[in-house]
């Protein structure tokens, strides 16, 4: 979508003041709805626009038209049906279901634009490596600023609330009270770090450059663990692996763990000779740690499930 800077910015402005809006209304009417449809509706208005901020100006319109309605179908089709399948009146189960599907729906939303916004940029509907990494990277930057942004703008709101209430001034501090300010105070905000973030490429690229060469750094830490782990267990045998009863969850985010470092060392895979061996040689350890760590949690997985069956956790452990 060929816009100017400007009129790229006031759209999102738009977008982003229009779901505080919505967020706000539903806030508002959060009592009269039933939990099905109120963790549709909640998915939907915390997700799409935000999906339709960070793809102005990456997608052409058809592509951004397309990809928003699928994610409005997604949103809508899982919040509603896990909101039908949840029970119960209990109001802190309820705020963990919330946050367990919406940070589920934020990681399979985030996979889909990222696979997305590198289709459209190599305009191919499956994109080289480097193009996927590069996206996927720095729409991780972006939102990680965004974050940081959004926080440390309602830290100077406070201050300045803080700051009046010294002399007997109260108006800011309502204000910040008010759902009606606050809700659209908050996605404006978070659309403005997007913004300045998707237009200063060279910045976002230099902070994800620093990210994942410290990270890189923690790679023959989790290698030698690993290995480590992995060398003591003829020595041990597997009884106590089993017996702690919650080996697959640490073996899997062990293995998700080593992927993410490995991929922080490796990148795009275009400046392997300008690397430390050491490092590199690491890489290729871990590479070789991941496929015993799997197969040990896929033989922990099915001895639980021969003893207590599927549950969703199980489930979502096999996927």
């Amino acid at each position: 979508m060929n816009l100017t800077a400007n009129r790229l910015f006031a759209l999102r402005l738009a977008v982003s003041l229009l779901q505080g809006v919505a967020v706000w209304a539903l806030y508002d009417s959060a009592p009269s709805l039933d939990r099905s449809t109120g963790s549709a509706l909640w998915s939907c208005a915390l997700f799409v626009p935000t999906a339709a901020i960070a793809g102005l100006g990456n997608l052409q319109l058809r592509t951004l038209v397309l990809w928003i309605a699928v994610a409005a179908v997604l949103c809508l089709g899982l919040g509603y049906h896990a909101g039908w399948r949840e029970d119960g009146p209990d109001s802190l189960r309820e705020a963990f279901f919330l946050a367990t599907l919406n940070a589920c729906l934020l990681g399979l939303l985030f996979v889909c634009q990222s696979l997305v916004v590198a289709g459209e940029a190599d305009r191919r509907w499956i994109a080289t490596f480097p193009t996927y990494f590069d996206v996927a990277w720095r729409h991780a930057t972006q939102l990680a600023l965004a974050v940081l942004f959004t926080a440390v703008f309602f830290g100077f709101l406070l201050l300045g609330a803080e700051l009046f209430e010294l002399i007997k001034v109260g108006f800011p501090r309502r204000l910040l009270q008010s759902s009606w300010f606050w809700l659209p105070a908050m996605t404006v905000s978070f659309a403005v770090a997007i913004h300045f973030t998707d237009t200063r490429t060279a910045m976002v690229r230099g902070a994800r450059t620093l990210v994942l060469g410290l990270l890189a750094w923690l790679l023959p830490l989790l290698t030698l663990i690993a290995v480590g782990f992995l060398a003591a267990l003829p020595f041990t045998g597997l009884e106590p692996l089993w017996a702690t009863k919650h080996a697959t969850s640490i073996l899997l985010t062990t293995a998700i763990a080593l992927i993410l470092l490995i991929n922080s060392h490796f990148q795009d895979g275009s400046a392997e000779s300008q690397r430390f061996a050491f490092l590199f040689h690491s890489r290729a350890l871990a590479v070789l740690a991941l496929l015993p760590l799997t197969v040990l949690a896929v033989v922990g997985l099915k001895l639980r499930v021969d003893q207590h069956g599927w549950t969703p956790s199980r489930i979502v452990a096999l996927a």
